[in-house]
């Protein structure tokens, strides 16, 4: 039981890391804006903004974003931290 504590204890900073490395964003982000310039009729630079589909990403195809990787990564670590509880409450009771 320890050892599957252990090992969903680090799969869930496994979750928060690939949360961390795709830009710690508060929510998950489906399109990301693209900065596109262009001259106008009269020679004025103008800046537009479009929302384009993620490229780069082949785990998700998308920015994770804390909305779903803070309760995945919360749910593990709380599953992994009550099965060493439990392991430790039995071993207790063997050695007794």
């Amino acid at each position: 039981m320890r050892a599957a504590g252990l090992v969903l204890i680090l799969l869930s900073l496994g979750v928060a890391g690939l949360w961390y490395s795709h830009g710690a964003y508060l929510a998950t982000q489906e399109k990301v804006p693209v900065e596109k310039k262009t001259v106008d009729d009269f020679g004025d630079e103008v800046v537009t903004i479009e929302w384009k589909k993620a490229e780069g990403y082949p785990l998700t195809g998308f920015h994770v974003g804390l909305d779903r990787a803070g309760p995945a990564a919360g749910g593990l670590t709380l599953l992994g931290g009550l099965l060493i509880f439990l392991g430790r409450r039995k071993a207790k009771k063997a050695a007794a």
